[in-house]
């Protein structure tokens, strides 16, 4: 093997492999504590990536002529690149459907491409070893060569299928967009690894690895940082004291609420026009009824509409300071209005005064907080 084209895997390789490992400990070490298993399931297929690229080095240094990355549609490239396929679509189904992972869809998840890539090539009597794309073509008519050209596809196909099931089974509703980003990253990376295999290009490959590395960094810091925990608390039943009144909640409401302010906030969903009650509920975890006794209770405020006017106020007072060439129209929409006279309306309501005058005042006064 030349010197240039292995010192470039060796390098692509030790990349993956030192991402995939820390993310795969930081992920194993916060997994605890969790209402899903979804650190747990991230974690598993970062060190599979870890373990596959540890076996790139003991390949090369057993084999160093003649390894299967030097083989087009490598049958150990097949299975070993579909297993950490699947692996990876573990993550969004312990998510949206943690149940699956305990019944037998999570068999089904698994079982049949299982069956294709582990049991249904011993049924061959010979396994063409290729080495270019025009052996591929000279051997298409071969069995073992049929079925590897097509299994992919198949898989593929799939995957898709039971990933766009997750979806729409997903409890996660309006806030499901980063699961469909992952699960199209995924597909993204099976067609990088589809081209390579078919046609033996090195930069493909290359290109993979690397992907590899910045899909597992990207969605470790998504699932410590950013990702809400949207699985509806189970509320225990109260049991009668001994004096028949009943025992405090298992939980705590303030402790939820600050949780939910602070994804409000951080995630600027108030300032989302499309934002709906049954939304936000999802992002507090409880059913219409509990979510609107939290908010009038724990945020002082009337209802939710009173909840959601104040932040998007306090945001309007904020660009305002800080963005003196927003126009009033460009603070309307980001603050979440598409109504102009709605939102003048409310900010005269919390400021005594309009927009355009309030903003007048601010370089020569302080002007009034929000009530």
């Amino acid at each position: 093997m030349e010197l240039a084209p292995t010192l470039i895997t060796l390098i692509v390789a030790t990349v993956e492999l030192v991402v995939c490992l820390f993310c795969a400990v930081v992920l194993w070490r916060q997994r605890r504590g969790m209402p899903d298993p979804s650190r747990l399931m991230l974690a598993l297929g970062a060190a599979h990536c870890v373990v596959t690229s540890a076996g790139k080095y003991c390949s090369i240094i057993a084999q160093p002529t003649d390894h299967f990355y030097y083989e087009v549609l490598s049958m150990a490239h097949c299975r070993w690149g579909m297993l950490s396929v699947l692996l990876m679509l573990t993550y969004p189904v312990s998510v949206a459907r943690p149940e699956w992972l305990r019944s037998w869809r999570g068999i089904l998840l698994f079982l049949l491409p299982g069956v294709l890539l582990f049991v249904a090539p011993g049924f061959f009597p010979e396994v063409h070893r290729l080495y270019s794309f025009d052996e591929l073509l000279v051997n298409i008519g071969e069995p073992d060569v049929i079925f590897r050209l097509t299994v992919l596809p198949l898989i593929l196909v799939y995957c898709s299928l039971m990933m766009g099931r997750v979806v729409n089974l997903s409890e996660t509703g309006g806030d499901s967009l980063w699961l469909r980003r992952y699960i199209a990253g995924v597909m993204g990376l099976l067609l990088l690894v589809s081209a390579f295999t078919h046609t033996h290009i090195a930069w493909f490959h290359y290109l993979h690895q690397l992907c590899v590395a910045l899909f597992y960094g990207y969605w470790t810091w998504y699932e410590l940082m950013q990702r809400v925990y949207t699985a509806p608390a189970r509320v225990p039943a109260s049991n009668p004291s001994a004096d028949g009144t009943a025992s405090a909640p298992q939980y705590d409401e303030h402790q939820r609420f600050l949780r939910f302010d602070e994804q409000v906030e951080c995630r600027l969903l108030y300032a989302q026009p499309g934002i709906s009650r049954d939304d936000l509920c999802r992002v507090m975890g409880t059913d219409r009824t509990t979510f609107s006794r939290i908010i009038t209770e724990q945020s002082g405020l009337p209802n939710l509409s009173a909840y959601l006017n104040q932040k998007r106020m306090r945001r309007a007072d904020l660009l305002m300071r800080e963005q003196p060439n927003y126009s009033i129209e460009a603070i309307m929409q980001d603050c979440g209005y598409q109504s102009k006279a709605t939102f003048n309306r409310i900010f005269k309501e919390y400021y005594g005064t309009t927009p355009s005058e309030y903003r007048q005042n601010l370089p020569t006064g302080q002007a009034p907080q929000p009530n």
